[in-house]
Order: structure tokens, then sequence, then C-alpha cells
């Protein structure tokens, strides 16, 4: 008599197998196990015969989604196990991980960040000094912006529009290294010189000659230099000339001066947070400092110049997904949607969140009637919009050179994502455009929201 063996099974497929027969399931059926509100996702499983397993902790399963990438227990899975995040993938999703990565694409394969991705600082690291150095950098350039616009020495003031052309040169000198006056130190702008920037009264003559008697004559001498240099203008004349000239220069070197305005407006945001939480906005570098204090927080340049319509900030959310990082391999979905702020743009309101997040999540609990439907869009009405409000082909535009940046943003993660071939990763693309109709990439969110909380998502 031949005898036959006991198959000897793994531990994992033996309690697996108990599992089903306790919960009478064919040992065939799928299993799925899910945690958060994900109902399409349930109907589309259950619709194909898979069980789902509520219990949030056991292993038993043969598909799992999850909200974070934590409540995946790695070391327990099986090679059969399919779930929804790659380890790692806050290298991409989170605040901070995005922003040195994108610093970081320039050496791999010389991609231009500086000209889609915000200037971004984490002021947890070293960077704090650069910062503080750009801050200062932007406010002049704030200065001659306002200064041009209102064409009135007197709005701004000789003395800090003076500084501001000063401060703009040696910021453009440094970047040819070749500076026509040295810095002040180590800095572009000394601290007397910043004190003086921020001040918000008219800087009298006599005052600084009093605090600061030699800035102050440095400051004459600069204006008699700026004098012969346009020797037929009148004094204010010759300082709007040197001003406008300026700024010309800096908008052919700097590929992110159009983001800039009158304000210098930057924005606050937790290293590790989604969906708004935590966020600030400011003007005022010694409130900025102190509210981050002891905390871990990017700083990140304030799009100034948003493209504006009907009267409201909105940006664009592109679902993107990943289903293998090595070879590199991206899916993105055929339409976009677009979220407007929950009130009329007002750029000297940056208290007002309603006004400058257009996160649904903080939207919703503003208790006024909708301008716009559930203060979203389709794809097809913004591109619409655009074909009326520009020129034919607006949209595609936009649209091509956002699944460039998605492409490039993805590049720039692929090598430190790990890749697991039972794996895959939904991400939700934040993207602004400028009035220039140029996308900007502001954030990269694992796990975006796949609810009902409006009928365009219901549509989706």
């Amino acid at each position: 008599m031949k005898i036959v063996k006991p198959i000897d099974l793994p531990t994992h497929e033996v309690d697996k197998q108990k599992w089903k027969e306790e919960n009478k399931i064919d040992a065939d059926t799928k299993v799925f196990s899910i945690t958060g509100d994900y109902p399409d996702i349930r109907q589309a499983l259950a619709s194909r015969g898979w069980i789902e397993n509520t219990e949030p902790n056991s292993d038993f399963f043969d598909f799992r989604w999850t909200l974070k990438h934590r409540d995946i227990k790695r070391e327990r899975l099986r090679d059969y196990q399919m779930v929804n995040h790659f380890q790692r993938n806050g290298e991409l999703s989170t605040k901070v991980g995005l922003m040195h990565n994108m610093k970081n694409l320039i050496w791999f394969d010389g991609s231009n960040v500086d000209s889609y991705f915000p200037l971004s600082y984490d002021l947890a690291d070293v960077e704090v000094g650069d910062f503080i150095e750009e801050f200062k950098a932007t406010k002049a350039e704030a200065v001659l912006k306002g200064f041009v616009e209102k064409k009135l020495v007197k709005e701004a003031g000789v003395v800090k529009v003076v500084l501001a052309i000063a401060i703009t040169e040696r910021r453009l000198a440094k970047l040819r290294d070749l500076l026509a006056e040295p810095l002040v130190g180590d800095h572009l702008v000394s601290n007397e010189e910043w004190e003086v920037l921020i001040s918000h009264k008219m800087v009298e003559a006599k005052m600084l000659k009093e605090r600061y008697p030699a800035l102050e004559l440095r400051i004459e001498k600069l204006q008699q230099f700026y004098r012969s240099q346009y020797p037929k203008a009148s004094d204010d004349e010759a300082l709007l000339t040197k001003a406008k000239e300026l700024l010309a220069e800096l908008k052919k070197r700097f590929p992110q001066y159009t983001l800039n305005g009158t304000k210098n407006i930057w924005i606050a945001k937790p290293a590790g947070l989604s969906r708004g939480r935590g966020i600030q906005m400011f003007t005022d570098l010694k409130k900025l400092l102190e509210f981050i204090r002891g905390k871990h927080y990017i700083v990140q340049k304030y799009i100034e110049n948003p493209l504006i319509v009907l009267d409201r900030k909105f940006d664009i959310r592109q679902w993107v997904l990943v289903t293998s990082w090595n070879p590199l391999k991206i899916w993105i979905y055929n339409e976009m949607y677009i979220r407007f702020g929950a009130e009329d743009y007002n750029v000297d309101r940056i208290g007002n969140k309603f006004i400058h997040l257009t996160n649904n999540s903080i939207g919703k609990h503003l208790k006024k009637e909708y301008k716009i439907k559930g203060n979203m869009w389709r794809q097809d009405e913004f591109a619409a919009y655009l074909n009326d409000l520009c020129k034919a082909n607006a949209w595609r535009r936009i649209n091509s050179r956002v699944h460039t940046i998605i492409t490039e943003s993805l590049k720039a993660t692929s090598d430190l994502v790990i890749h697991r071939a039972k794996a895959f990763e939904l991400f939700g693309y934040d993207v602004m455009i400028d009035e220039e109709l140029r996308p900007w990439l502001i954030e990269v969110n694992c796990s975006p929201a796949l609810d009902y909380s409006t009928v365009l998502w219901e549509r989706v």
C-alpha cells in the first residue's frame, strides 16, 4: 500500500485555512481588508466575490488597503499579499521629503526644478540661514515692485528704495559671481539695513543720521551714484529707471520671479501633516521664526500672483497611480478636478484660510452659500473657461506640463522608495497655476480623499 505523506504547509497557511473554515469561507475565495471609509473599493471587491475581513490586525487577507502606510505590518507580509503603500513613500508624500528630493533632482538629470517647484526650506535643518537670506532678498524685490507699480517714491520712501536697489544689485552680482559692492560681512543684508527696510514708518534722513550714521553716509553715496547713471533724469526718475532695469534682469535670471509680488508672503507648513492642518502665512520674518520655534516646519514661497477664476484662488488635484518603482510605472488618471477657495481672493487677508487654502476639509466649514457649486469644477469646465479667457489649447499646454512635473517628481524619489512586487500607491498631486499659466507643484499626498463629500467627487 502506498503511503501518502501529509503536505507540510507553513504555519500561516494552516492558520489561514482554519480561519476560513471557522468563518465558512471557501478555500479559494479571496479576502480583503480595508481600514477607513472607502465604499467604492469595498463595493468593487465584493462584486468580484471577495470577502472582507473586518479585523484590522488580522494577517489573513489577499489585499489590504489602509489610510496610513504604518498600518501595514511589513514584517508579517507574505509574498502573495497585495498592499496599497510602498515603504518610504514619505520621500514623496510628506512636505519635507518632497522638498529635499526635489532639490536633489538637479544632480540626477539636470532638471530645472526652480521652474515648477516654489522655493522651500527645511527650518529644522541647516537651511535656516539660507532661508533668512532669501526672505530678505525677496523683501527688497517686493519693495522695488511696489515702487515701480505706484511710480511714487513717497509711497515707498527714498531710503527704502535706495536700500532695496543696493540689495538687489548685490543679489544679482552674487549670482554672476561679480560683486559690484561687497557683501555686508557674510550677509546679503546687514542688521541695520534690514531694520530700515522693514520699518512701517517713513524713514526720515534725520532719524537715519541719529541711529545709523554710517548707513546714512553710504545711502547718500548710493543716491549720488544712481543720479550719475541717469544725468538727464530727475532724482525720482533715476531711481525708477534703475529699479525697472534690476527687475527686468531678475525676471531673466530667476525662474520664480513671477511668483513674487509686493507683499513678500511665505507659507509655513508642518513637515508631516496634510489637509491644511497647521498651515500659517507670514510677511514678518520675526513672527515666522517665533511661530516655528521648537517645531518641524518647512517654509515655501507663496505664489502671490496666482491665476484667479471667478474671483477665487484654486488648485488642481490630479490622481496618480504608481504600480512599480523599478522599473518606474506611472498611471495618470484621465481627469483632474479643480478645487476653489471658499471665499474671494484677497492677498491682504493672509490669516483667512478660506481664501488661501483650497482643501475641502477646510472649505466645508464655512457656512455660506457656494458661489461655485461644491467649490469644485470638472476638468472640462476649467478647460472651456481657459479657452474662452486665453488662446485656444491653453488647457492642453497646462495638462502636458503637469504630466511632465509628475514624471520628474517620481524620478526624484525612484531610488529611495522601496519597491515591492505586490504593492501600489495612489497619490494626489496638488498643482497651482500662476497668472502666466505656468503650473507649480505644491505638494503630493498619499491616500487622497475618495469620499462623497461633494457632488463632483461622487461623479469621479
